[in-house]
């Protein structure tokens, strides 16, 4: 990867979360972390980013630290809101309603042809979310997916149908790469709206830098749009790209396709609020019909879908175990790993054996050892497994 393509890894990475002021010539967790995360061959390593953070917590930052960590346990299914709330915005719904998300959204984006959801980096339950609309807003005539997580390497993911290593960073996290699966599946389009290598440019002042990074993505964006006029275009973005209008000087994706006339249905999922007292997502409206939107992103959305804190059904995040689309398979931990922390990484055996550790897992997992079984989440529609376990520590 050469130095531009690092450095915008390095940004997507911190992707409009504020860092403290660190330069990127400070040591970066992210950096670090990312250099870890393949060999030389492109070959997976999920343990060694986390060993690298764990090993070196004293040379960061610690705001940038604790990002890189969220965002690396998030791919390994340790994920703990009461820790990483610091990461989305919070806000308080005194007047709203809770409703369903699903009679909130499809109504709005039968009238429109373009939908923009985001998420925060490093929770997976934001991509499980998008991934059970896929089905309503295909049966709506949306048939291509936008991501701006994906790499404009990955040239083949359309007719290979599931992501790879070098499909891009955040795709990498079983959520995401299942949510890909999925919409190739029912027969989305995948494609990517990310700043092009060919796009990027030295700008040193960083709101400008960003500014212009939005920009591409719009002009990526409006050429998906007019090269699949017939077609609905479904965008999956993170944190504040979706934003409508300008804010602060920072002018965001959302806010450059209104100027181009296209008005998304934006829909954010990355404020959090203690209103929802279920363990299912809820949309704020008024009078159960029409969206509220709270917090910093108050008027710059259309809609908030909200998030409940993150709560398990024994040993898995309970959004994944009430998941429909997964089925519950007890994996045997064999007796060597047994009384060690270890990553559980549940393969399609159809992709190990294409790809290799180049793979994305359907599902993995830490686990402490001291179980002779342990709960894999798998997909429906992935018939052969195949397991690996990873010493962690």
């Amino acid at each position: 990867m050469n130095y531009f393509r690092m450095k915008t890894y390095v940004m997507l990475l911190i992707c409009l979360v504020a860092l403290p002021t660190v330069g990127i010539a400070q040591q970066s967790p992210f950096r670090g972390a990312y250099e870890r995360l393949t060999d030389a061959k492109g070959n997976l390593n999920y343990v060694a980013p986390l060993k690298y953070l764990k090993a070196n917590e004293a040379s960061f930052d610690k705001g940038a630290y604790e990002q890189a960590l969220a965002t690396y346990q998030s791919f390994v299914g340790a994920t703990d809101s009461t820790k990483n709330n610091f990461l989305l915005d919070k806000g308080l719904a005194e007047n709203a309603q809770m409703a369903d998300p699903f009679a909130v959204i499809m109504p709005k984006a039968r009238n429109t042809s373009v939908v923009l959801i985001n998420e925060a980096h490093h929770v997976p339950a934001h991509r499980a979310f998008a991934a059970t609309l896929l089905d309503s807003l295909y049966a709506a005539g949306y048939t291509v997916l936008s991501l701006e997580a994906l790499s404009e390497e990955d040239t083949a993911i359309n007719s290979r149908k599931y992501p790879v290593a070098s499909s891009g960073f955040y795709t990498k996290e079983p959520a995401f790469a299942n949510f890909i699966r999925a919409a190739l599946a029912k027969g989305f389009k995948v494609v990517g709206h990310e700043i092009r290598s060919s796009q990027e440019k030295e700008i040193a002042d960083p709101m400008a830098r960003s500014n212009y990074r939005d920009s591409l993505q719009a002009v990526n964006l409006l050429a998906t749009i007019k090269a699949n006029p017939e077609a609905k275009v479904l965008g999956y973005v993170g944190y504040d790209h979706i934003l409508e209008k300008e804010r602060d000087k920072y002018k965001r994706l959302g806010a450059y396709l209104r100027d181009a006339n296209v008005d998304a249905l934006t829909i954010d999922q990355v404020t959090t609020c203690s209103c929802v007292k279920g363990n299912s997502p809820v949309a704020l409206t008024s009078g159960g019909i029409n969206p509220v939107t709270i917090g910093s992103k108050k008027d710059f959305v259309d809609i908030q879908v909200v998030h409940p804190f993150a709560a398990s059904a024994g040993p898995r995040p309970r959004w994944l175990t009430e998941d429909p689309t997964k089925r519950a398979t007890k994996v045997p931990l064999p007796q060597q790993y047994r009384g060690k922390k270890v990553l559980v990484q549940v393969y399609s055996k159809a992709e190990f054996e294409a790809e290799g550790r180049r793979a994305i897992p359907v599902d993995q997992f830490l686990v402490d050892g001291n179980q002779k079984q342990v709960h894999a989440m798998v997909p429906t529609t992935v018939k052969r497994v195949q397991v690996h376990y990873e010493v962690y520590e």
